[in-house]
């Protein structure tokens, strides 16, 4: 009897281990925010006075005057967004009176001749926050969003900032959110186990990191109630709930090893090396990198491959398709360089620095002059040029 009890405990510690790890995880998805839709801050200069007179202060946006109308209209310089992603806006606004009205305005792709706009609520300007997720113009892509004050003002305004908000995550969005960090699968990523994360990127909790606070949630449930200054002091349980979030751990790396394999499988089978090269990740420069190839005899100079990302995975992947040539990374090319006629430069795209002028057969460098020629180019990933001399 008394070790049916102790298993009881046993399953109810892991149990509730479970059930807090969800809690947390709940939690963290509802209110962790999402790096996919941060929240849009408007500050200072992103605040401008479109209707009415104001100025730029420390506190703010300061408003003195109404138009002749009454009516203050403030915008924020915002990037377009989408509806979809974002529905609420917060707001500190200072000097507002009982007797004016506070609405919101904003205009989207959609909207034709007068822009939609919204009554906010008593309630609404006391909490400075706004929900506009049930509004049916709030759709499509928004371009430009407002406050309106309609009233002459008694005292001056003072905007201190405007929010856009994105979205709450619904229950639904939640639950698929944790199993996704499960089940999902991002490919073949060169990452161990330990660091393995197939989830959308929205919470810091990796499956192993869930796994460790489980581990340590049960183990500690179950020491609670099964305490070992009163004779219990078997550590076969504290090991079993180890060696069963290992294998839960496991299970899960298992069955994303099954995936990718299959993945592989339909993508590289029956293909030969040149095959593979152009169906993998490498798909998009490895036929202008073939060309190259084909294009340096035996013997030719060396080929200083130009990026702006020389130790990044293009620059990388770019010289060891090129091997056996002798290539070098670089950042930049100058004087110090050591070029000689008959070697080569590839400049990988984009390269705000480089500029070729046909017109005198000179790359130029971020200033630095080099008489060459355009062997091979490709507009979205760079150009082979040979060099005829120094500068």
């Amino acid at each position: 009897m008394s070790g049916l009890r102790h298993f009881i405990r046993f399953v109810l510690a892991i149990c509730s281990g479970t059930l807090a790890v969800f809690v947390i995880l709940w939690l963290s998805y509802r209110f962790g925010g999402d790096p996919e839709a941060p929240p849009i801050e408007l500050r200072g200069g992103d605040l401008q006075v479109v209707s009415g007179s104001g100025r730029q202060t420390d506190a703010g946006l300061e408003v003195s005057a109404s138009d002749q109308s009454g009516v203050v209209v403030i915008q924020g310089a915002v990037r377009p967004f989408d509806t979809v992603r974002y529905a609420r806006l917060s707001w500190q606004l200072d000097g507002l009176s009982e007797a004016q009205e506070l609405r919101v305005l904003w205009a989207s792709a959609a909207s034709r001749a007068q822009p939609p706009n919204r009554l906010l609520s008593e309630q609404e300007r006391k909490d400075g926050v706004v929900d506009l997720t049930d509004e049916t113009a709030w759709d499509g892509r928004v371009i430009a969003i407002g406050l309106v004050v309609v009233g002459h003002l008694t005292e001056p305004l003072t905007l201190n900032r405007l929010d856009i908000l994105p979205k709450a995550p619904t229950q639904g969005q939640i639950l698929q959110a944790i199993w996704r960090d499960w089940t999902g699968d991002e490919g073949w990523t060169g990452h161990s186990i330990n660091f393995e994360y197939a989830g959308p990127g929205r919470t810091s909790f990796s499956p192993t990191l869930q796994v460790a606070v489980w581990v340590a949630i049960s183990g500690l449930l179950y020491l609670i109630m099964c305490p070992p200054w009163r004779g219990h002091r078997n550590a076969t349980p504290y090991v079993a709930i180890g060696l069963l979030g290992w294998l839960i751990l496991d299970v899960g790396w298992q069955w994303t090893l099954v995936q990718r394999i299959d993945q592989t499988q339909r993508l590289y089978a029956g293909l030969d090396m040149i095959e593979r090269q152009e169906a993998g990740p490498d798909r998009d420069f490895y036929p202008f990198l073939q060309e190259i190839k084909r294009h340096l005899q035996p013997g030719s100079g060396r080929l200083f491959i130009l990026s702006s990302e020389p130790t990044g995975y293009a620059a990388g992947r770019a010289r060891y398709h090129l091997l056996p040539v002798n290539t070098f990374l670089t950042e930049t090319i100058d004087s110090g360089t050591s070029l000689h006629t008959g070697d080569y430069v590839l400049t990988m795209m984009p390269m705000s620095t480089v500029r070729y002028d046909r017109s005198e057969n000179v790359l130029v460098i971020d200033g630095y002059r080099l008489p060459a020629t355009l062997e091979l180019s490709n507009p979205s990933l760079g150009g082979l040029f040979r060099i005829l001399g120094e500068s």
